[in-house]
């Protein structure tokens, strides 16, 4: 009768009992704990999904699987701290209890880094645990970026080695960053020439599992692995099917990652600039209680960002990004936008874009083998580990070049304007020899090149001397620099010996740097030429000189236009 009644009710207000069915189905609830208290803050996911939902305080989800077209449902959760757990659950199951392991308090120091290169045993080797496990087995297309990126080639730089051997008390710390491996062991301590020279994984630079053993980042200006906690430790092996495998304890940005023997752990902080602060924010500290004029430099700087000026910026690359962001609307399209949706992102070059996190070194047939371990995910969440820089693309793509000349009589004046149209930090940024030039030349119909009258002229840092020998100072032009100074007034000193900064006229994200020049017209027939050039340089021209560099001249920006008498 009950039955009859509410069938007829539903009939009397349009609704139809498939749709009630359906709707119940469409999701499913439960709760989140440890066996016993709740997991609040837990991502819960539907595996390769890109939407989620997150616990409450009493650890409680509800989860809607309409999309979802099998069943049952292939859920995940994930939450720093733990193991990624998963489970197969019927649509519309109801109060379903999701139990999490913790990832296990404390570091081991004495932790065995596992080699980032595919081995012998490739994939199969991997997976039983033996001592051929090593992460480009299983991860081919990460490796396979990851080992041409400059991340794979830190502690062999030789521009880092050259300068290594001039740095004094100094060169302690540039292990830190550039051999992280070896000076996680004694962090300002470590010598960075005999790491290169010892061989072994510590030498392979930033490498896979240093980064995905990282718990923590605390920001601070002091330099890689002084601002890191580690989470390394070994789990004891266990039976996989009729085959014994040893798993690898890795953190991740990803919540769904179950595939053994991978035993991953949710970390959100791996898609956060501020997990790439540990080498990208760093400067000196100043001797005793010696401070420097920053508000001279920077005048709209905190007392926080450089400790009252006790701190001289050298890699400052975060704290731009940072002030950056800080500046911008809460609408904006850019706020929020982290180092590693750019740096780590997918290129129009890369198509197709991968689909996988798992592939076999050992090629197709393994990876049909595997067909079971691969989960088909967008390539939105998956991030390419270039880990691109100041390449000839990126470096092309950064910045416009407006130019607008125009004669009165004998006089020939051009405005030139440069943006920083695509970096989210200062342009150039990284270390403080990086720099770049504004070139700005008229010539007349017989190519013969026009005085220049009036407007800036290019530094002597830009070197002096011929033209074809990338000697620019003296020419018209700008030089976009950050300038160190010691305390006897050197300009351009390393980083370990500056007291100061002079002058920073680099150019911040999204703003435009106008420069007017003057040229003498007067003997010109017919028509000019004005052309203007935007070159990045990896060094000062006199640095590079002294350890016989190339500067690494980049032509980033080129435009001309003519003028008629």
């Amino acid at each position: 009768m009950k039955k009859s009644l509410l069938l007829s009710l539903f009939l009397i207000f349009g609704i139809s009992v498939p749709l009630i069915l359906a709707q119940s189905n469409a999701v499913i609830t439960g709760r989140v704990s440890d066996g016993i208290l709740p997991i609040a803050g837990a991502r819960v996911i539907i595996q390769a999904d890109t939407a989620w939902v997150t616990t409450d305080s009493q650890g409680r989800f509800r989860l809607p699987v309409d999309r979802y077209r099998s069943n049952p449902v292939p859920v995940m959760v994930g939450k720093k701290g733990w193991f990624n757990g998963s489970w197969r659950l019927e649509k519309g199951r109801r109060n379903a209890e999701l139990i999490l392991a913790p990832v296990p308090q404390g570091d081991n120091p004495h932790y065995r880094w596992i080699d980032p290169a595919p081995s012998s045993g490739g994939m199969m080797g991997t997976m039983m645990g033996g001592g051929s496990q090593t992460c480009g087995s299983c991860h081919e297309n990460y490796y396979d970026w990851w080992k041409e990126s400059s991340m794979a080639k830190t502690t062999r730089n030789q521009r880092v080695l050259d300068q290594y051997k001039d740095a004094g008390a100094a060169r302690k710390i540039c292990a830190d960053c550039h051999a992280p491996a070896a000076a996680v062991q004694a962090p300002g301590q470590t010598d960075l020439l005999k790491v290169a020279q010892q061989g072994g994984v510590e030498t392979e630079g930033v490498f896979c599992d240093f980064c995905h053993k990282i718990k923590d980042v605390k920001v601070s200006f002091k330099p890689g692995v002084q601002t890191l906690k580690f989470s390394r430790i070994e789990r004891p092996s266990r039976r996989l099917g009729m085959m014994s495998t040893r798993p690898v304890m890795a953190y991740g940005s990803l919540a769904d990652v179950v595939t053994p023997p991978m035993a991953a752990g949710f970390n959100p902080a791996l898609s956060k600039s501020e997990f790439c602060s540990s080498c990208h924010l760093n400067g000196r500290e100043l001797p005793g209680k010696k401070t420097w004029d920053y508000k001279a430099v920077y005048p709209d700087a905190s007392p926080e960002e450089f400790q009252n000026g006790r701190i001289v910026p050298n890699q400052w690359t975060y704290r731009e990004w940072k002030n950056w962001q800080e500046s911008l609307a809460e609408n904006d399209p850019n706020k929020g936008q982290q180092c590693q949706d750019c740096h780590m992102n997918w290129t129009q070059d890369m198509l197709p874009y991968d689909k996988y996190i798992v592939r076999s070194a050992g090629g197709g047939m393994m990876n049909i083998m595997i067909r079971r371990l691969r989960v088909r995910r967008d390539p939105s969440t998956i991030h390419p580990h270039k880990f691109e820089g100041a390449t000839v693309k990126r470096l092309q793509n950064t910045a416009f070049l407006l130019l607008r000349p125009s004669l009165q009589g004998n006089r020939l004046s051009v405005m030139v304007s440069v943006t920083n149209t695509n970096a989210g930090h200062r342009l150039p940024t990284g270390v403080t020899f990086r720099n770049m030039l504004l070139l700005v030349q008229a010539t007349d119909s017989t190519g013969k090149i026009l005085s220049q009258t009036g407007g800036p002229k290019i530094p002597e840092w830009a070197g002096k001397g011929s033209p074809g020998k990338g000697n620019y100072a003296g020419l018209p032009g700008v030089g976009y620099a950050r300038i160190t100074a010691d305390d006897h007034g050197n300009i351009n000193v390393p980083f370990w010996e500056a007291t100061k900064i002079v002058q920073d006229n680099r150019l911040v994200p999204r703003k435009q740097d106008v420069q007017n020049f003057v040229f003498n017209a007067a003997k010109t027939r017919n028509y000019i030429t004005v052309k203007a050039t935007l070159i990045y340089r990896k060094s000062f021209k006199k640095m590079a000189d002294k350890y016989g560099w190339d500067t690494g001249d980049v032509v980033m920006e080129k435009t001309s236009k003519v003028v008629y008498k």
